[in-house]
């Protein structure tokens, strides 16, 4: 793992708050469907979705492939999708170069492909903005995690998914235009990174 991600992520867990027990809850039931999906001898597959896969949905995706990675969990996989494709935000991007990852854009275009890569030893993760259904994406017995309200609320349920799981994170987006932009970008993504780093602890304990 590159160096200032892998120091970003201990760092991570040695100043991990208390998480409320709202949140804990949620995470759990992410964490035991990990255990069942592993005791059965099957892949654990999460596909994140919000409204446009445009920032917190492809920050669940690669944060969670990430850690799973420092702790050594094998047959996990990390996907994301929205009700609408958009683009992966350049803002949110950003965001995930500053903690440490190495992204390479792979084309032009109004919705780029982009390859984020965590370790030289691992292929990465390739990312672009998906409705959730798309091909790219498991389409059965996976667990679906809803990282905004408005999917949440207009997508209650998700075909062919094992486990729904409710995770809303506040939109970085709605400070696009303010002088926090940056900050909140930073402070999404380190949210979204914490409770992931979380949830892979409690599986390694």
């Amino acid at each position: 793992m590159y160096p200032k991600l892998q120091a970003y992520i201990a760092q991570l867990l040695k100043e991990m708050p208390v998480l409320p027990p709202e949140r804990e809850q949620e995470l759990l039931k992410i964490a035991e469907f990990i255990r069942q999906r592993r005791a059965g001898g099957h892949a654990a597959e999460l596909i994140f979705i919000c409204s446009h896969n445009s920032r917190r949905s492809h920050l669940g995706q690669v944060w969670s492939q990430t850690l799973a990675h420092y702790f050594g969990l094998h047959h996990f996989r990390a996907y994301s999708g929205g009700i609408r494709a958009t683009l992966f935000g350049p803002h949110a991007i950003r965001a995930i170069e500053q903690a440490g990852f190495h992204v390479i854009q792979l084309n032009e275009g109004s919705n780029p492909l982009y390859r984020i890569r965590f370790d030289d030893r691992h292929h990465g993760i390739t990312a672009f903005s998906k409705v959730y259904t798309h091909p790219a994406n498991p389409q059965k017995d996976f667990c679906a995690v809803m990282t905004c309200a408005q999917a949440d609320e207009a997508c209650p349920h998700i075909p062919g998914a094992l486990l729904r799981v409710a995770l809303p994170y506040e939109d970085p987006g709605q400070y696009d235009k303010s002088p926090q932009r940056d900050a909140m970008y930073t402070r999404r993504s380190r949210e979204i990174a914490t409770e992931f780093a979380w949830l892979f602890a409690q599986l390694a304990s």
